[in-house]
């Protein structure tokens, strides 16, 4: 499954290994998309049962017609055919069924035959893409490669569905970082929260930078200083000398071609979309994923904590109520 419904970005209060959060963010929104539907878009070309009238319900929710409709052994133009509700189902929202247009100049009604409708399309509950602000800054010279290079890496985490042209690709993990975007002005203690750069316009941020051995984000920056969360990411606070190099997190190892489209080469400067959830989605992963940790952090004991300071029993501790919330407002019946 190549839909994740939160980032890692989106659970920096619980900390944790990174690749674990993937793991717990997949699982998660398997288990949303298998119960609930598809919140970010695929592309499959479908065949449904003919009914021999002019409205045919769609057992799949329809974002888009991307190719030619077959109705039997007659392909169909966009003339023909209308797809309803004409407003979508909600914003951002599918079509639950297509109809013969009053007009229709190849067929009046889908022929009674079992899977003779073939229907290309885009399908699910929600499309809505924004524009990341970010371009490719190395090219994606094939379509097998599983790198993905940015200026500023604030604006990518795993987790998130990428668009860049027609092609869909997931974050996984971040990859090696930037060596020597700049260096270090002044020394820093194990205990110093603001670092002064030799060139503080070289980071972002957000951006995730390492000097040595220790991780840190970028929280606010001025002319000359950056302010910063120190130990980052479950590494280790450590004094660091004058010149030391600043490495930064611009490189994220992705799968390509995921949910029905194609990989192929990218040029450098090519703008990155990232597909949006529904916030309630966003907010029912989060919630899910946060259990799955903290069940594994118990090792399933169902509960943690201590009788002073509280106990939290996670084998009760389901989201029910956001789930109902999403299950009621994206209900397609």
């Amino acid at each position: 499954m190549d839909r994740l419904y939160c980032t890692v970005a989106d659970l920096a209060r619980i900390g944790g290994n990174e690749s674990d959060l993937v793991g717990y963010i997949r699982a998660a929104s398997s288990f949303i998309d298998q119960e609930l539907g598809s919140f970010i878009p695929f592309i499959e070309t479908k065949r449904f049962d003919g009914n021999g009238e002019e409205r045919l319900r769609l057992t799949t929710p329809l974002l888009d017609v991307t190719g030619s409709i077959l109705n039997y052994s007659v392909t169909l133009t966009t003339a023909d055919w209308l797809t309803y509700p004409r407003d979508r189902m909600w914003e951002n929202g599918p079509y639950t069924g297509i109809e013969f247009s009053f007009t229709a100049p190849n067929g009046a009604v889908w022929t009674d035959i079992k899977d003779a409708v073939v229907v290309p399309g885009l399908w699910g509950k929600f499309k809505k893409s924004i524009a990341l602000g970010v371009v490719l800054a190395a090219q994606q010279a094939d379509a097998v490669g599983t790198s993905l290079q940015v200026a500023d890496g604030s604006t990518i985490t795993p987790g998130m569905n990428l668009l860049i042209e027609t092609e869909q690709e997931l974050v996984i993990a971040t990859g090696a970082p930037t060596a020597g975007v700049t260096t270090l002005s002044t020394a820093l203690n194990n205990a110093d929260e603001v670092l002064t750069p030799a060139n503080v316009a070289l980071a972002a941020i957000g951006e995730t930078i390492r000097i040595d051995f220790e991780k840190m984000l970028i929280l606010d920056k001025n002319a000359t200083q950056w302010s910063v969360q120190r130990g980052y990411r479950n590494t280790t606070k450590m004094t660091h000398n004058t010149s030391a190099s600043i490495d930064a997190y611009r490189t994220f190892v992705v799968t390509r071609g995921v949910n029905g489209t194609t990989a192929a080469a990218h040029a450098l400067s090519t703008p990155i979309y990232r597909y949006m959830p529904p916030e309630s989605v966003v907010t029912l992963c989060k919630a899910i994923t946060t259990l799955l940790k903290k069940l594994d952090d118990a090792q399933y004991a169902g509960k943690t904590g201590n009788s002073q300071l509280g106990e939290v029993f996670y084998n009760n501790a389901f989201p029910k109520d956001i789930w109902e919330k999403v299950e009621n407002q994206f209900d397609v019946a």
